[in-house]
């Protein structure tokens, strides 16, 4: 079995029971209704009204460096001298001789892309926090459910027990070990539940408008993806938000190293004045170019030479990281699917089928107080592992899909 045909497997063990389909249509509908509350959710919380603002301020800044990089100035004067009155007006105008502003427009060009990359990555870190929260909430809910129903299986002993005790079926000593072990399981009752409230407040700080009321499945909302489960070929891991961020800020640096070269070179001012001066009337035009004797720039060429080397090693290295962080990932996931569905086929419904039997041995005396106890603590264990299982698998999931950008 391929691994998108073991997921999908996966996704159907895991469906909780409290979601009741009674058609298709109705099927379809609920996973929109919860997929459309889900994204809103993301979209409205604060990290990504932050990631928004952001966004838009790296836009403007992009649009502001295409436009002229210098203004006209102009230039005003007036004295008396004696009674004269001397006045003056003039112009000047700085020329970008060495088309500075060609090179920042192609700069900006990438400057957006880097903003939009930066705003998908947020947003897939965002929808995968918030599925965490989903999935911890549902884990705990699950584990704490199944202590209180062993924590109630417990009190129904001691109360059999003390019955049987009367009639000198059992001895006091069974009633001690009771008492022993229901004593252990509401310290486990007790640690389940802060286990279940700490959930609480993680899925409330990433979906505010979450309550118990709402039923939101997270297989469900994967189910309804068009998830691709392959590796993706070298392609596509390009196109991945992170790497493409790396790759766009190449681009950048490049465009930084020719415009620093540039911004070497002075670019001259020319302006004209006119005014009046003891009565006469004058005219003239000047001119002026810095001189950069004393400081070259060089230096600054070359740091922005070799900020262009280090984004390129940055991003040859981000596309190393990416590359096996996804392969781990799949592996990981593909092994807690595999272990998931060892553990369904291995339990089936001998799950109460196993309660029932030492239930009706120790009933019949054919198991002693304490093996009673240990097998249902044993039992317990297990199945709170198998809630672990599923939540590790799931959870292995959205690492996998958070990593190829597949989540939103």
């Amino acid at each position: 079995m391929n691994l998108k045909s073991s997921i999908t497997c996966l996704l159907g063990v895991l469906l909780p029971a409290f979601i009741v389909i009674k058609s298709a249509s109705a099927d379809e509908n609920k996973t929109i209704s919860q997929q459309i509350w889900f994204e809103n959710q993301v979209m409205l919380h604060p990290i990504m009204i932050s990631a928004k603002e952001r966004l838009n301020m790296q836009l403007y800044l992009a649009n502001s460096t295409t436009q002229a990089l210098y203004n006209p100035e102009l230039t005003s004067s007036y004295e008396r001298e004696g009674k004269e009155n001397n006045y003056s007006a003039g112009l000047n105008q700085t020329f970008d001789i060495w088309d500075k502003r060609a090179v920042l427009t192609d700069q900006a060009k990438f400057k957006r892309i880097f903003a939009e990359q930066e705003y998908a990555q947020k947003y897939q870190e965002t929808l995968a926090d918030a599925f965490v929260a989903l999935i911890e909430y549902q884990s705990a809910s699950q584990t704490l459910v199944l202590i209180h129903e062993q924590e109630k299986q417990m009190f129904d002993l001691i109360n059999e027990v003390k019955k049987r005790q009367k009639v000198n079926e059992l001895s006091e000593l069974d009633l001690q070990v009771s008492l022993s072990s229901i004593s252990i399981k509401l310290k486990e009752t007790a640690l389940a539940s802060v286990q279940l409230f700490n959930a609480k407040a993680n899925i409330m700080a990433m979906l505010p408008s979450w309550n118990e009321t709402i039923n939101i499945n997270v297989e469900v909302l994967l189910n309804n993806k068009d998830l691709n489960v392959n590796m993706p070929n070298e392609q596509a891991i390009l196109t991945l938000p992170n790497v493409k961020k790396a790759y766009v800020k190449t681009k950048i640096d490049k465009y930084q190293t020719q415009l620093t070269k540039l911004l070497s070179k002075a670019d001259p001012t020319v302006g004209f004045t006119t005014g009046k001066t003891a009565n006469e009337n004058k005219f003239g035009v000047n001119f002026t170019l810095p001189l950069n004797i004393r400081n070259n720039y060089s230096d600054e060429v070359k740091a922005s030479s070799n900020a262009l080397l280090v984004s390129n090693a940055n991003y040859a290295a981000i596309i190393l990281k990416t590359t096996s962080q996804i392969k781990a990932a799949k592996s990981i996931m593909q092994q807690y699917i595999t272990q998931v569905k060892l553990w369904e086929g291995l339990a089936g419904d001998s799950v109460q089928r196993s309660l029932d039997l030492i239930q009706n041995k120790w009933n019949a005396g054919d198991m002693s107080t304490t093996e009673y106890l240990l097998i249902l603590q044993q039992r317990i264990e297990g199945l709170t592992a198998a809630i672990s299982l599923k939540k590790q698998a799931k959870l292995a999931t959205i690492e996998y899909l958070k990593l190829t950008a597949q989540l939103g």
